[in-house]
């Protein structure tokens, strides 16, 4: 539904099909990101225009949204156990920019302007939006999330502590 809360009945009404959906945000006041367990969707409010982007039968592990750059970064696992991830970039119409596969496991994702951190276990690992490996660096044990502080330094969420990586090799 999209609502205008100045009004009784919503303005609209979108089916997202059978999606749990994860996460909705704004990057401006006409276009929408919404991140949905079988597919992420992109939805132009003054259009009325809704994009699809599929899954493809793939596994969605993680995801960020920056409204920073208009764009979303998707997670997406070829196999059932979570492994060999592909990094799909997305911009506001729901046109894939770049897709880099990979053979992580990538636990969680962080995109910061053109820059994207991706947690595997206990390491993290830095790419460019084209899709080029910048470094890794290790995450230290019981890594559970990742949080890009700019393009270059990381934070990451342990089960007892935040650890900060100021540099990827």
């Amino acid at each position: 539904y999209v609502l205008d809360f100045t009004q009784e009945k919503p303005t609209a009404t979108y089916n997202l099909g059978e999606n749990a959906v994860y996460a909705v945000k704004y990057f401006n006041s006409n276009d929408v990101c919404i991140v949905g367990s079988k597919s992420a969707f992109t939805l132009n409010i003054g259009g009325g225009s809704l994009k699809t982007v599929d899954y493809s039968n793939m596994q969605l592990t993680a995801f960020d949204i920056n409204t920073d750059t208009d764009t979303f970064v998707l997670s997406l696992s070829r196999s059932g156990d979570g492994r060999t991830c592909s990094i799909e970039f997305v911009n506001s119409s729901g046109e894939p920019v770049n897709v880099n596969d990979t053979n992580l496991a990538i636990e969680s994702i962080s995109l910061y302007k053109n820059r994207v951190a991706a947690l595997d276990s206990d390491r993290c690992y830095l790419f460019d939006t084209d899709g080029n490996k910048i470094g890794k660096a290790d995450a230290g044990n019981g890594s559970k999330s990742v949080r890009l502080g700019n393009a270059d330094e990381a934070y990451i969420l342990g089960i007892n502590e935040i650890r900060r990586i100021v540099q990827f090799k």
